[in-house]
């Protein structure tokens, strides 16, 4: 979370710089791209792309989860999978100082303070961590009394030093946490067989000296000195609280550099004023570290809620932060070329006892994707999910370029209003990403317009086409909604994991919601709003007849008859069959039905699997789609029984249709939630490539373990027994002390009322 003077300073250099983002950056760009070298920690490296992990480029998608915010450790797979099931492939977690070390030489790593078991549900689910132990995170989190971002009481009373410096009596206090820390976090890195692969330093900490105290630099070298001679060995990360290049290199620099961002503010209570995109990311990256990724720690995933009689609740963060800002900001990161990206918060959870600092109350809710309760709000959830199967489903997307503006041209139809746009472009194989958005980002109304790019010689040869490729041919335009963004592909070959790959995607104005192997079959699945139209042309495998739909309308490209123009026309609602052969499947989906689309990973359960198989491309990149569920969890494949066995969430009240695209060769037998299930008698015959089934609301098929709780029958304990007028106060502290070591001083009186000066 921001610190407020960081949050100022953010504001003031966005203002200043933002506006010439576009210009600038392509001055930079068009000057060539740098050849950018590999650093390497063991099993993770990196350059000015992305992480690469295990020799292969990974996107990371995370979410901000902490575990001491949902105090019951079984929980915690109900979070992982989530997280994993909207494509998310990382979590990054802060370790509460004052709760693992609530005295001096006491350390308490048990129960919801524990780190092992949460260690061991990511590698068995298959989520990357980035760990974030401070000493100071912030999180609107206290010691006791004050907001000491996690600091323990008797730090920030007891310690006489100044706090979070190279002083002396500090180091002294923060060193053996951050040794304990570094014992049990070293076991599970990646180097040695676990799901850790970066560890930050500190929190948003601005290294100037004029800010504060001085000594801060030194006392970040000695907080990485101690890290590695812990036997830290992964990336050591930067989160910095503003694009201030605070540690970007020299004394106290990490390895990896990061800048947290928070675009849209706190004011919950006005959740449809809307501020501008943050234009500058890209140019900031280019001149402050362009040989690292370009790395959000944290983005604004909700916000917090003030407590008072006024405070308007986080229904209302969700909707400042909703599937709209979702679509919008999340793809203005993508624009700006930012591989990796932590959203804060993916489930805030609660904050129990003394956590919350003065400025919040219990819930940390956060108005995020998945509430306090582990409810999934559904269209923030949803945004989340579809942009993170696209990202899961495209690794040309994971190393690209920002394009001069000379490389495309946008034509806006009458009335039209202004379009902002960057082209993202992969450099060895020139697949391309064009990411539009209104100009004027708040902007309510539609616009459409016409795209024209320009084909590079190489891939005009590779794919036959002339100097120019025109989209859309058969739709109208390409249609903007009020606050809505998207990624129009160009240039697409087949997925990776089969070689050699062929030219798949022409082009698509729908968006790409998996793309992959199946069962032998190339399938495609594109999604866009039943609303409008859209466009996509794609080289198919064979003659086979594309299946016939009054909303949809189908020609040979004119430039190359090699490529099929679909157009969808308005209205095609649900998960629909465009072209489907021996060799290929292509589907339609809108967006309303996306939300009950799953595309699990498929873990095959083999004897001798590696310990990294449940990690997605590290580990597999076989998957299944299920439609219809509330929720899938996960998906497995026994080879001993040749058994497909899918884990998931059902409405209980009604009938679910169950849609499995994909089903692997072998297949024998369908089991949700541990019961077989049986096809319905339409689909058994002949191919088992795509099945249905009808689920009718049994217990037996519902997981109740992971059911939200529904909260009734309150029990309450008397909190005030001193109000009664026979309490015996006799063993009661004499607050007697006229001293603190507190930054804040008692506003009034002579004596300190604060509990922890008096070891409470």
């Amino acid at each position: 979370m921001k610190l407020s003077l960081g949050y100022i300073l953010y504001s003031i250099i966005t203002c200043t710089i933002g506006t010439a983002i576009r210009r600038s950056s392509q001055r930079i760009l068009d000057q060539g791209f740098p050849a950018i070298p590999v650093k390497q920690n063991g099993s993770v490296a990196w350059d000015g792309y992305t992480l690469l992990i295990n020799d292969q480029r990974i996107f990371l998608w995370s979410g901000e989860f902490h575990p001491w915010r949902l105090p019951v450790v079984h929980k915690w797979r109900d979070i992982l999978e989530k997280v994993k099931a909207a494509g998310m492939n990382a979590i990054s977690v802060y370790v509460h100082w004052g709760l693992t070390n609530p005295a001096p030489g006491i350390f308490d790593f048990d129960d919801y303070r524990a780190l092992d078991p949460l260690f061991k549900m990511a590698m068995e689910i298959g989520i990357w961590i980035v760990l974030r132990p401070g000493p100071y995170i912030n999180a609107e989190t206290t010691g006791r009394e004050i907001p000491s971002g996690g600091i323990p009481h008797w730090v920030t009373a007891h310690v006489s030093g100044h706090l979070r410096t190279n002083d002396t009596v500090y180091y002294s206090a923060w060193r053996p946490y951050i040794d304990k820390v570094a014992e049990l976090v070293a076991p599970h890195q990646i180097t040695r067989g676990g799901p850790v692969i970066a560890v930050q330093l500190e929190n948003e900490y601005v290294d100037r000296d004029d800010v504060g105290y001085p000594g801060k630099r030194e006392m970040m070298e000695k907080l990485k000195d101690a890290i590695r001679s812990g036997g830290i060995e992964v990336p050591l990360t930067i989160n910095d609280a503003y694009m201030g290049a605070n540690y970007v290199n020299g004394t106290g620099s990490g390895d990896i550099y990061g800048f947290d961002s928070y675009p849209q503010g706190f004011d919950c209570a006005h959740p449809e004023n809307w501020r501008p995109v943050i234009e500058s990311y890209a140019e900031f990256h280019q001149r402050a570290n362009p040989h690292q990724p370009l790395y959000i720690p944290e983005f604004q995933g909700g916000a917090y809620d003030a407590w008072g009689p006024d405070a308007p609740g986080y229904d209302a963060c969700a909707r400042l932060t909703n599937a709209e800002f979702e679509s919008v900001f999340h793809l203005a990161l993508l624009a700006s070329n930012a591989k990796m990206v932590n959203i804060y918060m993916i489930y805030g959870g609660t904050s129990w006892g003394y956590l919350p600092f003065p400025g919040v109350y219990t819930s940390y809710d956060y108005g995020a994707a998945i509430s306090e309760n582990r409810d999934i709000r559904a269209e923030k959830y949803g945004e989340i999910k579809r942009q993170g199967l696209f990202l899961r489903s495209i690794p040309d997307f994971y190393k690209t370029d920002i394009m001069p503006s000379t490389s495309w041209e946008i034509e806006l139809t009458s009335g039209g209003t202004p379009i902002a746009a960057t082209f993202l472009q992969n450099p060895d194989n020139g697949s391309g990403f064009f990411i539009s958005r209104h100009d004027d980002s708040t902007f309510s109304g539609s616009t459409s317009f016409h795209l024209r790019v320009k084909v590079e010689p190489h891939v005009r040869y590779r794919w036959h086409l002339p100097e120019v490729l025109q989209i859309p041919h058969l739709a109208n335009s390409i249609t903007l909604d009020g606050r809505q963004s998207k990624i129009i592909t160009t240039f697409l070959a087949s997925p990776p994991t089969v070689e050699p790959r062929q030219n798949t995607l022409l082009y698509s104005t729908a968006a790409i919601l998996f793309f992959g192997w199946m069962a032998n079959r190339e399938v495609l699945v594109l999604t866009g709003h039943s609303s409008q139209e859209h466009e996509f042309a794609v080289l198919l495998r064979n003659d086979s007849a594309v299946a016939p739909n009054p909303f949809l309308h189908t020609s040979y490209h004119p430039a190359s008859d090699h490529y099929t123009i679909f157009h969808v026309l308005p209205g095609l609602t649900g998960i629909v069959p465009l072209h489907e052969s021996k060799d290929q499947a292509i589907y339609f989906v809108d967006t309303q039905t996306s939300s009950t689309f799953w595309a699990p990973m498929m873990q095959v359960m083999e004897p001798g699997g590696h310990g990294f198989q449940s990690f997605w491309s590290v580990g597999s990149n076989s998957s299944i789609i299920v439609s219809g569920p509330a929720l899938v969890r996960s998906a497995s494949f026994h080879t001993r029984h040749n058994q497909l066995n899918i884990l998931g969430d059902l409405d209980p009240g009604a009938d679910t249709y169950l849609t499995i695209i994909g089903t692997p060769l072998k297949t024998k037998s369908v089991c949700w939630n541990g019961q077989e299930i049986v096809p319905m008698e339409s689909t058994k015959a002949g191919d088992s490539f795509k099945s249905l089934f009808l689920l009718r609301p049994n217990p037996a098929l519902q997981d109740l373990d992971i059911q939200p709780l529904q909260l009734s029958n309150w029990e309450y304990a008397n909190s005030l027994p001193e109000a009664s007028p026979h309490f015996n106060d006799s063993n009661w502290v004499t607050a007697n002390h006229t001293s603190t070591n507190l930054s804040q001083k008692p506003y009034s009186g002579r004596h300190v009322l604060y509990g922890c000066d008096y070891g409470l």
